[in-house]
């Protein structure tokens, strides 16, 4: 019985450092100010990459035909997205290291430790809401005219990285024939040196 707590103990703890350690490399990731990359966009929020590329663009925002008061809401929502997004990943982190201290806790209060689960799902479930919010947002301050032109921004955009990662294959493979050339030259060498 002994040794089932044990091993019990140890797979919760483990569970409990995948959930901190998860929360923090998702922060590190998406950059040094919990979701946001250096010039305050946030990485990852296709929606918000949308609208601060709306505003910060002045190529896109004069091909939209965006007036003025749609630049500044666009940038207030940035705003205020950008300061939940920071709220609520350190409310994550929080609730991370409170699963932690919970699974770590001798005899282990099995009712606190799903409370907790919930709490950090809620919290990651408001996230996900975030994310979806700046979407939702662009197509209540476009014009449907301007969100149009914005789908086909994107899926220009999207043809260009596509043939920039084609391109990119075709310099890879050229490399690895000339790799495998070199090394059939030198092979050759090699065998024409053992016959003298």
């Amino acid at each position: 019985m002994n040794k089932t707590l044990k091993t019990v103990s140890v797979m919760l703890i483990t569970v409990g450092i995948a959930t901190l350690s998860g929360a923090k490399e998702n922060r590190e990731r998406r950059g040094p100010e919990a979701g946001a990359k250096p010039g305050g966009v946030m990485r990852g929020d296709v929606g918000a990459q949308i609208m601060a590329r709306v505003i910060m663009n002045p190529n896109v925002a004069a091909e939209l035909g965006l007036s003025e008061e749609q630049k500044e809401v666009i940038r207030e929502n940035i705003q205020e997205i950008r300061e939940q997004q920071i709220k609520l990943n350190a409310d994550l982190e929080l609730a991370g290291l409170e699963q932690a201290k919970l699974l770590m806790d001798n005899p282990v209060d099995e009712a606190a430790i799903m409370n907790a689960v919930e709490k950090t799902g809620a919290i990651r479930t408001e996230l996900a809401k975030l994310r979806i919010k700046p979407i939702l947002q662009m197509k209540t301050i476009l014009t449907a005219e301007q969100l149009t032109k914005v789908r086909e921004i994107m899926e220009q955009k999207k043809h260009e990285r596509e043939r920039g990662n084609d391109m990119s294959d075709q310099r890879q493979k050229r490399r690895e024939m000339f790799e495998e050339r070199k090394k059939a030259r030198q092979n050759h060498a090699g065998e024409e040196n053992d016959l003298l």
